[in-house]
């Protein structure tokens, strides 16, 4: 009996130490999942982070500088276009040998006086006038040359593009205009000349608060 009793005491303790120890395997074996699930996760994280990095490394190594070559190339392209047409409508409109006007690197006129840089506003009012018209023109014809599917690119509008011009210069505009090959061309000016070089004339004339065609 008193063997009986020692071995059932023995047999409970080691049955509580079975229940523990299936307890804490049960919560070792919860861990184990929890832990499995969560290096899953970080791996699937780490995976998407090194994908990341790839194309992270290909658009900084590869893609953008590609992009940046492209746009110099045409960017200079535009630049060399736009300053041969500029330089171009403008020594038509302005007849001297000692003022040259060109494009800088950020599309800003550049203007050389007997070879010396010079500002904007030493010029004469014509030749302000033949600058900016011949900047217009040249962008005109650039942003059609780029842009094919512009609707506007037989049309032309000019608000007072002879303010300051001499007799000599409007002459010039005749020409111009004859060498800018736009189909049709509107001119806004309160010069008498330009009616000799144009098709058609339409006179408007304030009268109070309203502008009449005559």
């Amino acid at each position: 009996k008193a063997n009986y009793e020692l071995f059932s005491n023995e047999q409970k303790k080691i049955e509580m130490e079975k229940h523990r120890l299936d307890t804490t395997l049960q919560f070792l074996t919860q861990q184990i999942v929890s832990v499995t699930e969560e290096i899953g996760r970080k791996t699937k994280v780490i995976e998407k982070k090194e994908h990341v990095n790839q194309i992270h490394f290909w658009l900084s190594e590869t893609f953008i500088p590609m992009v940046e070559t492209m746009e110099k190339n045409v960017m200079f392209n535009v630049h060399s276009q736009f300053n041969t047409l500029f330089e171009k409508w403008f020594t038509l409109l302005v007849d001297t040998q000692t003022l040259r006007m060109s494009l800088d690197e950020e599309f800003s006129p550049k203007i050389l006086q007997d070879g010396y840089d010079t500002e904007y506003t030493a010029l004469s009012g014509g030749e302000k006038t033949a600058a900016a018209l011949a900047y217009r023109l040249a962008l005109n014809q650039i942003l059609n040359t780029l842009h094919a599917g512009i609707k506007t690119s037989d049309l032309l509008i000019l608000d007072e593009p002879t303010d300051g011009f001499s007799q000599e210069q409007l002459d010039r505009l005749r020409t111009l205009i004859d060498e800018i090959h736009i189909p049709q061309i509107i001119l806004v000016s309160h010069e008498p000349q330009i009616e000799s070089f144009v098709d058609t004339v339409l006179r408007f004339e304030k009268k109070g608060n309203e502008t009449v065609l005559l």
